[in-house]
């Protein structure tokens, strides 16, 4: 079974988790989730121009820093494809690590798709 599909198995979201990590504080969550969207792009832009530049060390660095923000958000697929990104940098396989990032953008995709849908569900002018 390749990553990807590996990542399609977890959840793009355990709001319940994040939730519970902001002790129940829906606002609070809903600020976290948020902020973590807007700097997902850009780590994903980062993790692209240090493979560029074929900066592993650094690569894996970023990789291990966005895995825990996954984790933080309870982003659980992302956390598995920013942690497969990771490992393939720590054993300075560039040659592999494109096709890590474009799994990495996958999940970006279901992330942000799973938040808009918490979004739609909920009643107008209430958070999630």
């Amino acid at each position: 079974m390749g990553m990807q599909q590996e990542c399609r198995e977890l959840p793009a979201l355990e709001f319940q988790q994040l939730l519970d990590r902001c002790a129940g504080n829906l606002e609070f969550a809903e600020r976290v989730l948020t902020r973590f969207e807007h700097q997902l792009g850009e780590e994903l832009s980062q993790l692209e121009q240090l493979l560029g530049v074929e900066n592993a060390d650094e690569l894996a660095r970023r990789a291990h820093s966005l895995e825990g923000a996954a984790a933080t958000v309870g982003a659980t697929a992302l956390q598995a494809a920013a942690a497969d990104v990771e490992t393939l940098a720590r054993e300075d396989r560039l040659d592999l690590i494109a096709s890590g990032l474009v799994d990495l953008q996958i999940e970006q995709s279901r992330f942000a798709e799973t938040v808009a849908e918490f979004d739609k569900a909920t009643p107008a002018g209430k958070s999630f």
